[in-house]
Formats: structure tokens, C-alpha cells, sequence
């Protein structure tokens, strides 16, 4: 009997069943196609690449960062921005500070205001500073209340956010909820959009090279018929006879995995059709590797130049381009053809396209999860079947690459903090306390496991004066951006402890960290502070599997790490937070710089100070 089984090879699957086997588990993972990858494939005929639809990967998704080797890749990028096209005009708008060779064509850009492009700098800023998992937890509306709340006009909302955020959500109405519309800018504003060079495929067949590496056995072309937990374990269904599991993930469609489980899954979805075409090398477009948007109607919505971004995508002497419709389409093969000729003519008087010849068309039913404003309430739980079996889909968290590899990593790694499992290997590596960080805690009285909280006696308590007050707000704004709004500051010293704290408005918000020499020592929020005030920058944030162990005073270790500030250097005081609610559970000492905290293994943050600590507990 196998210990685990994964139904369902797109990425969630692949990710779920490769952090299994790492951990030591005996892992068998069915798809029912020739290859793994669900949504994400790509086929070669003829010299071109075509994937299945157009797709593109964001480089800056913390999970993208944590799953592949992206060097491994070969990514070809996008030029930043995109070129804006209606009939008989065509201009380029970008980030100039993603771009600052079209900070010129972008400024003087009239399809959008100049207010427009300074809110946009400003939105920039705003969510630079905002946490990922922070911008689920926000008051939501729809893309286009959003914009609008936000001061957007509406030639911006028309012109750019219409056919580009449109592009993305596959809905031109910009219904979709604003937190899909806030994560996806601040990625891009933080990286690229990119595609492997030998096609979008090549990302789930990275990642299941991997799995096998790890000991998954991957079996194509064998479709999962019934999951059912039994007993203390599961039966899987597969054609012609039965399997019994310890535990089981379920990473299909929605609509397959509420089949096959029966739990309550939400499959409403959207579509869209992409057709690809080949021209002449002579025709250029002048795109400049920069999406073409459609700004005057939708058909199509974008069009793509491939091979200019990725020459190996079409054989030499040819350019590959892919035209994308939103929604389902009634019209045929042709008739779409048509329109995309029309379109580009319109944009391109000086060229005939004539020679546009059409060579594929993907028409997607089921291209995303359908996702209004609230939908984050409506998402399934991963423990959401009955028994031993979890689900893992994009539909668990929001529908994207980045939401299927969390939701895989999170299905892994949930079965480990439920009562019938004992923490295996990785997880007591998790907990394991390093000799450096008992000295620490020592040193101040905690006593993690046992959960005492002995009285902390005070040696003494004054009002600081205002030089000191500034010298903490002006630390405090530097490090983390927050500015704490308090009348109050009463220093307090503690009898055979390394910490002083200070009593913002009577609450122990600040704790003075000791450094290397007196000059070093300096202002930090403790937990409790850094509930009052969210920080904006130096901070770690873990999934739920690290919950526990970062609440009982753990170090931190690479595994359950989601994301970390890029701005993080090793030595740095971080503060730890979980990704469901954004709620603050620690600071630490960070050992690594924080581009390099997101991996496999290995501890990246010392613990300091932590929830239910002695610190925590201190009340004056």
C-alpha cells in the first residue's frame, strides 16, 4: 500500500506530490493525459511552440521563486508596458521605472491622463508595501470599483486596465475581485512576464523531473475514477481495479474534484479562444517585444508577438503571433481569423495581411476560476472531504500559477498538523531548537515547550525624553514603515534580561534588541507592536503548516517560508507572519539575505521573541 496518492498532474499535483516525497512519503501521482501539466502545456509541430492558450508566467510570484529553477528555464520577456492600438493610432505605455526608455513615449502618452500615471506611482508605492497574504484580508470590490475608487479615469479604466487587466482575468468588464487586480500589480512591478524558451510546458515538466528525482512515481494516462475515504485510509479508483492509500490529494479540475470527492467546490470558470498565426519576417510590427492591446473593442482582446519575445517559439524566417478572444466564442475558426486580420489592419494601415495565415486554435472552456469580489470566502478547504483526503487547486486559493503551487505545498503539508499524523522528519527539523537561540532565550527567562511564564521583575520605568521618542519613530518609519501614533513612551528595564522595553500609550509595543556593541543596540516592535502597527518591509511570512512551531518559539526554517522582503539583508530583525490572516507571530534575527530565504531547507530566521513568550505575557 502506497502511502500517498495524488489525483491529477497540473501543477498543484506536481508541487503536492514532490514536497511529499522530500519528506519521506511514498508518493504515486495518476494523470489521466500522456503528460502532466493541466492547464499549463505546450505542443511543438512544425518548428513553432504553441501553449495550450496564451500564457505567460510572472517571475516575481513568491511561489515561482520558491518551486523552479527559473535559470533552468531559459526565460525570454516581455518588454515592460504595452503598445495601445485602435484604429489608425498606436502609442506605448509602461512603468518607466520598469522601463526608462519609454519614460518618454509613456509621459507624453495622451491615451491616459497624467494624473492617471502619477496614481499609478503612487499605487506602486502603496502595494510595494503591502504583504502579499495583507491584500486578502482588505474590504473587496471589483476591479472597476477599485480603479474608480482610487481616482482612475475613465480613459484609463477604457484604454489600458480594460484590455490588459482584462487579458488576465479573461473579463473585459473588470468584474473580477480587486485583489486578483493588487497581486498581480504588485508582482509585476516587482518582476517580469516571461515564458520558458522552450514553452510554457516546460514549467510542469521542471517540476515533475523533480518529483521523480524525489522518488513520485508518475503514471500518464491513467485517469482517477472514485476517491473515498475508508476507515483510516482511502481507496482510489482506477480503471480496472482499486488502490488503497493512506492519504490522498485530489488536484483536478474543480469539477472533477467534486466529483470525485463530493465535497462542495465552487465551478463557475471562464473562458477564452487563442488563435495562432505565422507572417512573413518582413512585416514587422515594431512591437518591440510589448503586447499589442486592443483598445477600441475585444475581438480580439491582445495580441501576442511571440517570436519576437522568444525567437525559438517559430522557425527561422517566421513570426509567431497569437491573437486571444475573451469568453466563448459562437463564431468559427475563420471567422475569428478575420477579425484579427482586420484588427491588425486597422492598427497597421501601412501593411497588408493578406499573408496572416492562421495555424491553431485553442478554444478553453475552463481558463480560470471565475473569481468576483468575495469569492476569497467561498474557497474550499483543503481538509474540505471527508477522511484523508485533501484537495489542491488554483480554486483553493485564487487562480493563478502562483495559487496552484500554494494550494499544492499547503495540501502537503496539511496532513502533517492533523491529529492522526506525527510530525515526520522535516517537520522536527522544523522545531528543533539550535544551541545560539537556547542561549538567547535563556537569557531572558523563556522556557518554550513548557509554556511558563515566570513574572519579569522590573528594575526600573521612566518617561523617555523627546529626543529618544523621535530616534524610535524615525527607526521605526526606516525599518518597517509605520509610524506609531501614541502620546506615551515609558521606558522599562528588566531585572537579568537582555531586553528594555518601551510602553507605547501603557502597552508594550518596542523592545530595544541588543547588537554587537551598544551602538547597534536599536528599537524593534515586539509582536504585540507589530499587531498595532503591520509592518510594511522586513517581513517573513509562513504558511500554515508553520504556524505552531513559529508560535512556540521555533527558528524559522526555509520550508515553510511563502515570501520574504527582497530587502532583507542577513543580520536584519524581521517580523514573522502567517499568509491566511496576516496576524504577526514572531520576530527573529534573519541569517540570510532575504531573496534567499524562499527553498528547500535549511534555517533562514533565528527566533527572538514570540507569541505566549514571557515578553508576550508582560503586562505593567
Amino acid at each position: 500500500m502506497t502511502d500517498f496518492v495524488v489525483a491529477g498532474g497540473g501543477l498543484a499535483g506536481l508541487v503536492a506530490a514532490r514536497q511529499l516525497a522530500r519528506e519521506g512519503a511514498d508518493v504515486t501521482l495518476f494523470e489521466r493525459e500522456s503528460t502532466v501539466g493541466g492547464r499549463v502545456r505546450s505542443e511543438q509541430a512544425d518548428g513553432f511552440t504553441f501553449d495550450r492558450g496564451f500564457q505567460v508566467l510572472f517571475t516575481a510570484y513568491p511561489a515561482v521563486r520558491a518551486e523552479l529553477d527559473l535559470g533552468a528555464l531559459s526565460l525570454r520577456r516581455f518588454r515592460p508596458g504595452a503598445i495601445l492600438a485602435r484604429p489608425g493610432k498606436r502609442s506605448t505605455l509602461a512603468d518607466p521605472l520598469g522601463d526608462p526608455r519609454a519614460l518618454t513615449a509613456s509621459l507624453f502618452n495622451r491615451e491616459v491622463t497624467l494624473r492617471d500615471k502619477l496614481r499609478v506611482l503612487q499605487l506602486r508605492r502603496e502595494l510595494s508595501r503591502t504583504p502579499h497574504a495583507a491584500l486578502f484580508d482588505r474590504d473587496d470590490a471589483s476591479i472597476a470599483e477599485s480603479l474608480r475608487d482610487r481616482g482612475f479615469s475613465e480613459a484609463f479604466v477604457r484604454n489600458f486596465a480594460e484590455p490588459f487587466y482584462g487579458g488576465i482575468t479573461l473579463d473585459r468588464s473588470l468584474s473580477t475581485s480587486r485583489v486578483v487586480f493588487e497581486y498581480t500589480f504588485k508582482v509585476l512591478a516587482a518582476g517580469d512576464i516571461a515564458v520558458p524558451a522552450d514553452g510554457m510546458g516546460a514549467i510542469p515538466a521542471q517540476i515533475a523531473a523533480s518529483a521523480r528525482d524525489a522518488g513520485v512515481q508518475v503514471e500518464t494516462g491513467t485517469a482517477v475514477e472514485r476517491v473515498e475515504a475508508d476507515g483510516d485510509g482511502v481507496v482510489v479508483e482506477l480503471p480496472g481495479e482499486s488502490i488503497e492509500t493512506d492519504d490522498a490529494v485530489v488536484a483536478t479540475d474543480p469539477a472533477m474534484a467534486a466529483e470525485l470527492t463530493g465535497a462542495d467546490i465552487p465551478t463557475a470558470s471562464r473562458s477564452c479562444v487563442t488563435q495562432y498565426f505565422s507572417l512573413p519576417p518582413t512585416q514587422q510590427l515594431g512591437t518591440d517585444g510589448r503586447l499589442l492591446l486592443n483598445t477600441a473593442d475585444a475581438r480580439p482582446n491582445q495580441i501576442a508577438p511571440m517570436s519576437a519575445v522568444a525567437p525559438e517559439y517559430a522557425p527561422e524566417h517566421t513570426q509567431l503571433l497569437s491573437a486571444t478572444f475573451l469568453g466563448g466564442q459562437d463564431d468559427d475558426d475563420a471567422a475569428l481569423a478575420s477579425a484579427v486580420r482586420e484588427a491588425l489592419a486597422s492598427w497597421y494601415p501601412e501593411h497588408s495581411f493578406a499573408n496572416l495565415k492562421l495555424l491553431r486554435t485553442d478554444r478553453i472552456e475552463f481558463a480560470q476560476v471565475a473569481q468576483p469580489p468575495g469569492f476569497t470566502d467561498d474557497r474550499p478547504s483543503v481538509d474540505a472531504p471527508d477522511g484523508a483526503v485533501y484537495l489542491a487547486g488554483d480554486y483553493t486559493e485564487w487562480s493563478s500559477i502562483q495559487g496552484a503551487m500554494v494550494s499544492g505545498r499547503r495540501a502537503a503539508r496539511h496532513f502533517r498538523t492533523t491529529p492522526r499524523h506525527s510530525p515526520c522528519s522535516a517537520c522536527r527539523t522544523l522545531h528543533v531548537l539550535t544551541s545560539d537561540s537556547v542561549r538567547r532565550r535563556r537569557a531572558v527567562s523563556f522556557i518554550l515547550w513548557g509554556r511558563r511564564h515566570p513574572d519579569m521583575e522590573i528594575k526600573s520605568r521612566h518617561h523617555l525624553r523627546s529626543d529618544a521618542i523621535d530616534e524610535i519613530r524615525e527607526t521605526l518609519a526606516a525599518q518597517l514603515g509605520v509610524e506609531l501614533d501614541a502620546d506615551s513612551f515609558e521606558k522599562v528595564e528588566l531585572v537579568d534580561s537582555e531586553w528594555d522595553v518601551v510602553l507605547v500609550d501603557g502597552e508594550p509595543l518596542v523592545l530595544y534588541v541588543e547588537g554587537e556593541t551598544p551602538e547597534e543596540t536599536q528599537p524593534f516592535l515586539t509582536v504585540k507592536g507589530a499587531n498595532a502597527y503591520p509592518p510594511e518591509r522586513h517581513v517573513v511570512t509562513v504558511d500554515a503548516g508553520a504556524i505552531e512551531f513559529v508560535s512556540n518559539g521555533a527558528d524559522v526554517m526555509r520550508p515553510g517560508i511563502i515570501e520574504a522582503g527582497t530587502e532583507i539583508e542577513a543580520g536584519d530583525l524581521v517580523v514573522i507572519n502567517e499568509e491566511s490572516h496576516g496576524k504577526f507571530l514572531a520576530i527573529g534575527r534573519a541569517q540570510v539575505d532575504g531573496d534567499e530565504m524562499v527553498g528547500e531547507e535549511g534555517r533562514v530566521v533565528s527566533s527572538l521573541h514570540h507569541v505566549g513568550d514571557d515578553l508576550y505575557e508582560l503586562s505593567i
